[in-house]
């Protein structure tokens, strides 16, 4: 295939975050995993003979050989560094696999009034915290308009993102998102 003269090849990108260890349940082996970072590991292997260059592929799992911690901090910053560095045309691979659960949203927010069951779908990261009852939320969840935030920033761009959620409640996780052309 032939391309003219100066056209921009699109790129392709993946970040896959695999949590299995949850440190605020330590002793609980009923909230750890073990699929995630298998789940990750095959991934990864999967995606460089599908043309993901192994510098495009940015992997967060705990117990994986190369990456980093999957931390609230880490994933947020890893979403925000695909919006930088996406242009138009380009392909988003996203893979999150964990506990999922929700939260009551604060029907004082924009956010919160936008959720018609009343509850925020929230992904754990490797830190996050216990619930708190004064607080009526979870501690470093990542909460479904945050995600959907990033995922509009990259449909604005032009980007064709798939995305695969492998936890509790995902279903509604992304259902925000803007622009659900196919």
């Amino acid at each position: 295939l032939l391309m003219p003269a100066g056209e921009v090849h699109a790129e392709r990108h993946a970040l896959l975050v695999g949590v299995s260890r949850y440190a605020s349940f330590a002793g609980d082996e009923r909230m750890q995993l073990s699929g995630p970072r298998n789940d990750v590991q095959l991934l990864r292997t999967l995606l460089e003979p599908l043309g993901f260059a192994p510098r495009a592929v940015q992997v967060l799992a705990d117990g994986v050989p190369g990456s980093a911690e999957p931390t609230r901090a880490a994933i947020l910053s890893a979403l925000d560094q695909l919006v930088e560095r996406s242009k138009p045309g380009d392909f988003v691979f996203l893979y999150f696999a964990g506990h999922g659960s929700q939260m009551p949203a604060d029907p004082g927010t924009p956010e919160g009034r936008a959720e018609s069951d009343g509850l925020h779908e929230i992904f754990l990261p490797a830190d996050v915290g216990r619930w708190g009852d004064g607080m009526r939320r979870v501690e470093n969840a990542i909460v479904d308009h945050e995600l959907v935030r990033r995922l509009d920033a990259l449909l604005t761009k032009q980007v064709f993102v798939w995305a695969v959620f492998d936890t509790c409640h995902a279903a509604t996780l992304m259902r925000g998102v803007a622009d659900t052309r196919i």
